[in-house]
């Protein structure tokens, strides 16, 4: 089975005059633009970008999904909210309670 990536042929040398020297930006076969480094899109921010699922928020916190788990059962680390159902972290409060550690000298266990 072929993908949408496959389909598209990446124009020639002679019909990218117009791209900027040094762009990170790479325009895909739907128009948008994508970062080259990160595979990211470029200017658009979403609405749930400051919003972290409980696997992204225990990986950036260095700690397994199911601490975060439990630290929620015991009322302990940052708390989460529900959006349609699930469970997210608001990054802006993983920022605060980290600081808020650090300021009272604790210790990031249960």
């Amino acid at each position: 089975m072929r993908s949408k990536a496959q389909d598209w042929v990446k124009p020639s040398r002679t019909t990218t005059s117009a791209k900027l020297v040094g762009s990170t930006t790479n325009c895909t076969p739907d128009g948008d633009d994508m970062d080259k480094q990160t595979g990211e899109r470029g200017a658009k921010r979403g609405l749930m970008d400051d919003y972290a699922p409980p696997s992204e928020a225990a990986r950036e916190l260095h700690k397994h999904p199911f601490t975060l788990k439990r630290w929620r059962r015991a009322g302990y680390g940052p708390q989460p909210v529900k959006i349609g159902g699930r469970l997210y972290y608001r990054r802006s409060d993983l920022a605060r309670w980290l600081e808020s550690l650090n300021s009272q000298g604790g210790e990031a266990e249960v």
